[in-house]
């Protein structure tokens, strides 16, 4: 059983209701619950939110919002997993239901589709992962600044053969880029 968990809070201080802006004809939330429904693995769509406007629109869309998220799981230095372990503990406690994988996709990230994440779920079953994130190639300076830079080993790079990778593909740096995190 796979859950979608879809985190939406409504604090955000760069775009101020980022999450119910418009892109393309509907909401930002959307795009990431529409993405969810597609996949041909995901079992329950929830979004996790603290704002009822997030909550309307996310039930308009068919995504489930079984809960409210409380307000210590709502602030700038709360933690993704924190989000993550309430919403596994409320699922199992409450609904009496359990999960053996589960997907984070925030809602930030409209230009993910189903093909993307039902892609990085059959990573995660082909080859016994224990997760899965999604990255990008480093192209620009101001990207480069990140911290936290990736760079990619033969024995890490799936469906390749390694006598046939190219030296480029070894020296580009990459970094997460928030569309999927997923999870056993």
């Amino acid at each position: 059983k796979l859950l979608a968990l879809i985190p939406a809070r409504v604090g955000s201080k760069r775009l101020p209701g980022k999450n119910t802006l418009k892109l393309a004809g509907k909401p930002l939330i959307a795009w990431s619950i529409d993405a969810a429904f597609s996949s041909k693995y995901i079992d329950r769509v929830i979004v996790t939110t603290d704002d009822k406007a997030i909550s309307d629109i996310a039930m308009n869309f068919n995504a489930e919002v079984p809960f409210m998220r409380p307000n210590h799981l709502a602030t700038d230095t709360a933690s993704s997993i924190d989000v993550v372990v309430h919403a596994l503990e409320y699922m199992n406690d409450i609904c009496n239901e359990n999960y053996e994988y589960i997907i984070l996709l925030q809602p930030t990230s409209p230009l993910r589709t189903s093909k993307h994440i039902d892609v990085a779920i059959e990573m995660l079953i082909d080859h016994d992962a224990e997760g899965i994130v999604s990255i990008c190639n480093i192209t620009n300076s101001s990207e480069g600044v990140n911290p936290y830079p990736y760079k990619l080993s033969v024995n890490n790079i799936t469906n390749k053969d390694p006598h046939n990778i190219h030296y480029n593909v070894l020296s580009k740096q990459y970094k997460v880029n928030g569309a999927i995190y997923l999870s056993k």
